[in-house]
């Protein structure tokens, strides 16, 4: 699995169609998927290994919010607004695709 190319897809705004038929099989699991509703981000690997089946990953992450979204669980998000998080992923690789993400966060003063 190619992680930092996946990132690098990622981190392109609107570009979620062509990074899940590239990087995601088709019945993927994405735990905490409303956490970028609204939103446009970038990411940046800090670190990450791969060993076997299991992908983890520190990142920084840029959220930039395309729309007010008060409700959001991370934080309520108004419109052009910036906010900064640093993230655990942990991933579930099956060939050089994802089959599973689950990811961990907090606010941070990167």
């Amino acid at each position: 699995m190619d992680y930092p190319a996946y990132i690098a897809s990622y981190s392109i705004a609107h570009n979620e169609r062509q990074t899940a038929l590239r990087f995601f099989t088709d019945d993927v699991l994405l735990e905490d998927e409303q956490a970028h509703n609204g939103n446009n981000e970038e990411l940046q690997i800090r670190s990450w290994a791969h060993i076997g089946e299991t992908v983890l990953a520190e990142l920084d992450g840029v959220f930039v919010s395309d729309e007010d979204v008060p409700l959001h669980f991370f934080y309520p998000f108004r419109k052009g607004e910036k906010a900064r998080y640093r993230f655990l992923a942990a991933n579930t690789a099956v060939g050089e695709k994802i089959s599973h993400i689950r990811i961990t966060y907090w606010e941070s003063s990167l």
